[in-house]
């Protein structure tokens, strides 16, 4: 969701530091994390995204195909997804 990036930038801010972008290796790209760091002021920065890692894992055979199935399903809403598990 990017929350606590968002809140440690936040906390960044209140000491004085002019922060406009947090920098990240990965990008989920879940919970409408763009929209809100862009509510506070901050861009986001990766070096890769979720779906760029999973096309490539499945381009080059890095998982099963029922990995892959697995995570296509989770991916469009993780929580959905987990619910269906919880006794």
């Amino acid at each position: 969701s990017g929350a606590s990036s968002i809140a440690g930038c936040e906390g960044l801010r209140k000491e004085g530091a002019i922060v406009d972008t947090i920098y990240t290796i990965l990008d989920y790209q879940l919970f409408n994390s763009k929209e809100k760091a862009a509510k506070a002021g901050l861009r986001i920065k990766a070096l890769t995204t979720f779906p760029v890692v999973m096309k490539v894992a499945e381009q080059n055979g890095y998982f099963n195909p029922d990995e892959i199935a697995v995570t296509k399903e989770w991916y469009p809403d993780p929580y959905a997804w987990a619910e269906k598990f919880e006794k």
